[in-house]
């Protein structure tokens, strides 16, 4: 039996809205927020946090309000943000 979470079902929801998982044609592909938090090694809900407070801008968002990332804007963020702080993680005046 294929339950509500399994992957065939996450794969028939993905098909309906490829875009979202793999932007426009030529365009690096969106990743979820969970595919961030792998990444930089920190929970989703971190990366929920950042988002919510205005440090990680996502590039889209979905119908149903999730967020959608690209890694390289993601990155660029992150080092404009480290950029913009000093070593001890407080901000520049």
């Amino acid at each position: 039996m294929v339950g509500a979470g399994s992957r065939c079902d996450r794969q028939a929801r993905s098909d309906k809205h490829p875009s979202w998982r793999a932007g426009v044609s030529g365009e690096e592909p969106l990743i979820s927020s969970g595919d961030v938090a792998r990444r930089l090694g920190v929970t989703t809900r971190a990366v929920g946090r950042w988002v919510a407070r205005g440090m990680l801008t996502p590039a889209v968002r979905t119908p149903g309000g999730r967020s959608r990332f690209r890694w390289s804007e993601v990155q660029a963020q992150l080092r404009e943000r480290q950029h913009d702080s000093r070593p001890d993680g407080t901000p520049r005046q």
